[in-house]
């Protein structure tokens, strides 16, 4: 073990350890299984409410990656036996890797769970071998069995994240750096996969689309980041003139309005509080109101809890409280919404709060009541409809119009009328189905035995104890967060609730009774995120006009991106920008930035000095002005303004730059006015003036250029004799070649050749034909 491996754990264990969590956890020898005792909550341990927790609980390998290890080590079944648990030196890394995330990085419980799912896939190729001796050859082949899971290529990517940011950065192995080696076999498979790896990094970030190159004004940076035209306008369409089909769509369809409106995170969004409007009032100093004057007489803004706020102490645990100030466009449309969301979740929230408050699942009731079975069906199924007798279609139709839970006494009604004349076969089937269901009692509280029918009762803390046995993910969110000023923040004051895993909705098209269903929760941000990724039974699968408005999908996050362009677009500033959305600085906001190069120059202003200017050269100044260009008139240019100001360099700008020259190399800002460029496309070849642009037809032209160069540098180099001629040639042929690897190297923006010559001074006109042929050599 090497020191700083050895360092790297002791921190990891110390920290992990003051955390109250156990470092040596005691578990099963044959399944991996951590005892429930001492497995790790990582919700829990980062001050997250626990209600959906997510467990460091076991120290097998994956059975799916034993199998894909076989395969791609070409191994038979019956002499390939990899181990199913980990060794005991990767089950300490899996752990100090999981405390280094959450304690000592204070990064998201996503991230850690994301490295630790890549480092049983490590662990599995690595054996015995142990962490700080972990071999570039292991991690290829890890990295080959990633590329073989899932279709988006995610895992591959954490994979190598990890050989980057964990074993190389802290020089965990002595065979690092190791990230080079996640690299894809010549199989057909695996390098299907590292396409699929492409593809996400080119929409996860601006970190891995360096290369990336537009052809033509129009196009924008980073296209792929925002959303596909079809799928954005089908959802618009969905979300603000569909009727929502059940209880929980309509709040899918609110949560997504919002996400639209806004371009907020849609974790931010699905944990907006149900007090989120601050409305503000403005006079004048005389008492009237601004608008009377011209401005604005009231200003309304949105409270919301801010994500990704650094890494202070306490950042993952703290909510942040951010606000967002609603154009005037909006004001209405997110007003009504907040209302209507806020009325139709009125019963969910209240017996949240109860919950919360009593830590009972059916706190209408005391634990010794007596409950009949068909009042206990409704609250623990959630199911208004208790016989076999249908709904009326029209009591139905009223409530799915607008959700409005008034309307839910009379289908109640109308199902209580029919206890006795129709058969209650959704209640008896139901309680039927339930393996170990506390037992049946009659109006005494005796045990009886028989099928369910309207005398039948249950103890309401014998159904407490089943619910919390046998369906513990129903569970009511109950756990609390912890606000700005270090009070509890519970779920109930959110304002985005549903009845949690509803299925009587989804399955049967059923009615949940919002006001009797034990089971409330807040939205996750999954949920949405699953809904719009294209898969069956999603939101474009559901509501699609066409068929192929049903294949759609979206990125949640694409909108966000969207409305940033657009406010870019629109000429508003990157302070406002980064303002609206709660970021560190405004360079934050330029990764959100996908305007085209036109929209960008249309957006310049140009000052009042370059009037002097022809309307031609107008796009070239901006270009210059915004350093998109450069080059010696350019350098000569910002000098002069230095120097003289800017009425005297945009006197010299008109008088030099009397065009917008674009050669099949790049830009050239030379004069061409009074003399042709003597060496017309040469400008390869050393000239100071070539500047490269992100147009990738650029690179083609210099590599067909460089590719021909270097046969005829061949050809000459073949020939036999030691003449002038061929010397010649070879000379010049080399120092092409060598000026067209520079140009080709070049970035976009950059002077190829800064201390080149300027090939486009005219020839002096020549006495003779001997003057020109010696001014031509001259001149290269």
């Amino acid at each position: 073990m090497n020191r700083f491996y050895a360092s790297w754990l002791e921190l990891a264990r110390s920290t992990a350890i003051g955390r109250g969590l156990s470092w040596n956890p005691e578990f099963d020898d044959v399944t991996g299984k951590v005892a429930k005792t001492q497995r790790w909550g990582l919700n829990s341990a980062v001050g997250l409410p626990p209600d959906r927790e997510i467990w460091m609980s076991h120290f097998g390998h994956l059975p799916r990656d034993i199998e894909l290890l076989r395969k791609v080590s070409e191994c038979p079944k019956t002499s390939c036996k990899p181990p199913e648990l980990m060794s005991k030196d990767w089950r300490e890394f899996l752990q100090a890797s999981i405390s280094h995330e959450l304690f000592v990085k204070q990064n998201k419980v996503s991230n850690a769970v994301a490295h630790a799912r890549a480092i049983r896939t490590i662990s599995l190729c690595a054996g015995q071998t142990p962490p700080w001796e972990l071999r570039p050859a292991e991690v290829q082949k890890a990295y080959n069995i990633a590329l073989l899971l899932g279709t988006s290529g995610k895992l591959a990517m954490n994979l190598s994240m990890v050989a980057k940011v964990l074993f190389d950065a802290n020089h965990l192995s002595k065979y690092c750096p190791l990230v080079t080696s996640a690299k894809p076999y010549e199989s057909a498979s695996a390098l299907e996969g590292q396409e699929r790896v492409s593809r996400q990094k080119l929409r996860e970030g601006d970190n891995y689309n360096v290369h990336a190159q537009r052809s033509q004004l129009n196009d924008r940076k980073s296209a792929e980041k925002l959303p596909e035209t079809a799928a954005f306008w089908e959802l618009v369409r969905i979300v603000f003139t569909e009727r929502p089909r059940t209880f929980t769509d309509r709040i899918r369809f609110a949560v997504i309005k919002l996400q639209i409106l806004t371009g907020l995170r849609i974790g931010e969004v699905v944990m907006i509080p149900e007090d989120c409007l601050r409305r503000k009032d403005y006079y004048a100093v005389d008492g009237r109101s601004a608008g009377e004057l011209g401005g604005f007489s009231k200003s309304l803004s949105l409270r919301y809890f801010a994500l990704k706020q650094g890494n202070q102490a306490g950042a993952q645990s703290r909510l942040v409280e951010k606000y967002q100030e609603i154009p005037p466009l909006f004001a209405d449309i997110i007003d009504d919404l907040v209302g209507e969301i806020s009325k139709v979740t009125a019963p969910l929230r209240a017996r949240l709060k109860l919950q919360t408050t009593t830590n009972r699942l059916i706190p209408e009731y005391t634990p010794d009541a007596l409950v009949s079975a068909i009042e206990m069906y409704t609250r623990v199924s959630g199911s208004i409809q208790i016989t076999a007798r249908r709904i009326d279609p029209d009591l139905k139709d009223a409530y799915l119009a607008d959700h409005n839970f008034e309307i839910l006494d009379p289908i109640r009604e109308e199902q209580n009328s029919h206890l006795f004349s129709a058969s209650l076969k959704p209640v008896r089937q139901y309680w039927k189905n339930q393996v170990g269901g506390p037992p049946i009692r009659n109006r005494k509280g005796e045990i009886i035995s028989g099928p369910i029918d309207v005398q039948c009762h249950f103890l309401v803390s014998e159904i407490e104890d089943f619910v919390k046995r046998e369906m513990p993910t129903k569970l009511s969110d109950t756990g609390p967060f912890i606000a700005p000023d270090g009070k509890p923040f519970y779920p109930h004051q959110l304002l985005f609730l549903q009845p949690s895993r509803a299925l009587i909705e989804d399955r049967n098209g059923g009615i949940v009774d919002i006001t009797k269903y034990f089971s409330v929760g807040r939205l996750a941000a999954n949920d949405i995120i699953l809904q719009l990724s294209g898969k069956k039974s999603g939101l474009f699968d559901r509501y699609g006009e066409t068929e192929d408005d049903k294949k759609l999908s979206l990125n949640t996050h694409s909108l966000r991106h969207l409305q940033n362009t657009e406010l870019f677009r629109l000429g508003i500033t990157d302070a406002m920008i980064t303002k609206r959305y709660g970021r560190q600085s405004t360079a934050q906001s330029g990764a959100y930035d996908h305007r085209s190069l036109r929209e960008q120059i249309i957006e310049i202003e140009l000052p009042p000095e370059a009037s002097a200017l022809p309307e031609r050269l107008h796009d070239t100044a901006k270009l210059m002005l915004t350093r998109r260009m450069r080059g010696p008139i350019v350098e000569e240019f910002f000098e002069i303004q230095r120097e003289s100001g800017d009425e005297e360099a945009f006197r010299y700008l008109a008088a030099e730059a009397d065009g917008f020259h674009a050669t099949p190399y790049g830009f050239c800002l030379s004069s061409f006015t009074v003399d042709p460029c003597p060496k017309h496309l040469e400008c390869f070849n050393g000239c100071r003036n070539l500047t490269r642009t992100e147009n990738p037809d650029e690179e083609q032209n210099l590599q067909k250029m460089l590719d021909r160069m270097e046969r005829h540098l061949h050809e000459a180099q073949r020939r036999t004799g030691n003449s002038p001629g061929i010397k010649n040639q070879i000379s010049h042929a080399s120092t092409v070649i060598e000026n067209l690897k520079l140009a080709i190297a070049a970035k976009p923006g950059s002077q190829v050749f800064p201390n080149g010559r300027d090939l486009a001074n005219p020839i002096d006109r020549p006495a003779t034909v001997i003057d020109t042929a010696i001014r031509s050599q001259e001149l290269g």
